[in-house]
């Protein structure tokens, strides 16, 4: 199976008229497919430079799933966590391509659609670490990891724990303010478990701190329950958002610094940490460049390019999920 791979680059065509009249480019060169413009006005005329995106082809390095049990329910929930990311980047995209005088207001209106899309992905992404973290577990239990692999799991693991301080406090705050008893109550237990991971970085066991990570992952996961049952202030959803973010960054550690034999055996469940603990991370990101993001369309155009590319890498996965799922179907069948 073949998958396309797209890099983004500005090819600037310059044609100027005396008239003042805007000069534009006819199109973009052979290999290349436009995907936008960006104007720019000198004295005497405006011009146009078309964005082009280059199209290559690379084929797709598929994991063996025949020795994979959970390669088709983690492929799943990694597709359905994939498929809500595209939603959500192709607004933002929308919303960064639009140019009038009131660009704010709309921005605050698309942003407020946006929410909504926010906490379902939140969820999605948060119960796709759970799921992943629960069979790394069991892979890490049965490797018996050297000291070295230990020592280097914890200092890594320690890195994302340096902002533990502001997590809780920020939970505090929203914790005062909120009147939603089943959020207060769900908030409690996951500021339990994020306080727990300060004991997994110092027990030096890999086991406990997955198994901490993937608490915090479940108890965050009740939070996201209840925004979906009840709306939240805007302040009391960006914390959330900032907490998944936070627990993602934890879940990337054991795919940065997980052994070889524990990536090996624990197949689709790294994936899926690889898979949730980014996107939880990038939702964060970008919602935290749309909300300072003014009417300078050079700003939002480079934002929109770089989320161009993040959609591709996005279609991508998405190939990938569709192709492993199809394909785990038939090995448990042949079973």
């Amino acid at each position: 199976m073949l998958r396309r791979r797209h890099q983004y680059a500005l090819i600037a065509f310059i044609l100027t008229s005396a008239s003042g009249q805007s000069a534009k480019a006819d199109g973009c060169p052979s290999g290349t497919t436009q995907i936008g413009e960006r104007t720019e006005e000198t004295t005497d005329s405006i011009i146009v430079h078309p964005i082009c995106r280059e199209v290559s082809v690379k084929s797709v390095t598929v994991p063996n799933l025949d020795t994979d049990p959970n390669g088709a329910p983690l492929s799943a929930a990694q597709l359905r966590v994939v498929d809500r990311r595209i939603v959500n980047v192709q607004k933002a995209i929308a919303l960064l391509g639009k140019s009038n005088p009131e660009w704010a207001e709309e921005r605050r209106r698309v942003f407020e659609s946006m929410r909504e899309d926010a906490v379902e992905l939140s969820w999605e992404g948060v119960n796709l670490l759970s799921l992943g973290l629960t069979e790394l577990e069991k892979a890490i239990a049965e490797a018996h990891l050297s000291d070295m692999h230990i020592n280097a799991l914890s200092k890594a693991f320690s890195e994302p724990l340096k902002t533990l301080p502001s997590e809780e406090s920020r939970l505090n705050r929203i914790m005062a303010t909120t009147q939603d008893p089943a959020l207060t109550k769900s908030i409690i237990e996951y500021a339990t478990a994020v306080h727990r991971l300060r004991d997994a970085e110092h027990s030096k066991d890999a086991v406990s701190m997955v198994a901490r990570v993937r608490d915090a992952a479940e108890t965050l996961k009740s939070e996201f329950e209840a925004m979906k049952a009840e709306q939240q202030p805007a302040d009391v959803a960006e914390g959330l958002y900032m907490s998944s973010a936070f627990v993602g960054q934890a879940a990337l550690v054991f795919v940065a610094e997980g052994p070889e034999a524990v990536t090996a055996a624990a197949g689709s469940a790294m994936s899926s940490l690889a898979v949730g603990g980014r996107e939880l991370v990038n939702l964060w990101q970008e919602r935290g460049q749309l909300v300072v993001l003014n009417q300078n369309a050079a700003d939002r155009d480079r934002m929109r390019v770089e989320l161009l590319g993040r959609l591709d890498d996005l279609h991508e996965q998405h190939e990938r999920l569709v192709w492993a799922i199809q394909h785990a179907g038939r090995a448990v069948s042949a079973h």
